[in-house]
């Protein structure tokens, strides 16, 4: 694996801690990924040629996620908190 994948993946464990409370686990990863890759409704906005976010719902967290499109990889997860706005 490349040093910039394995640096993601490893970001978004942490991230998905400290963030949502619980760990992702690979096959949550995979399940974001799914969707991600099946449900464009779930598109937010194209941040640059390489960046896209995302509105994924994580079990039953609404949340905002970073996908690297080159990797694909997902970078970091935000969660959304109730009545802000995505941008």
């Amino acid at each position: 694996m490349k040093l910039k994948a394995k640096a993601q993946k490893e970001h978004l464990k942490k991230r998905s801690l400290e963030r949502l409370g619980f760990p992702l686990h690979r096959r949550d990863v995979e399940d974001i990924l799914r969707e991600i890759k099946t449900n464009r409704d779930a598109f937010l906005w194209r941040q640059s040629n390489r960046v896209t976010l995302f509105r994924v719902n994580v079990k039953g967290t609404l949340c905002k996620v970073v996908y690297d499109s080159l990797r694909h990889n997902i970078v970091t997860i935000i969660p959304i908190k109730e009545g802000t706005t995505l941008n």
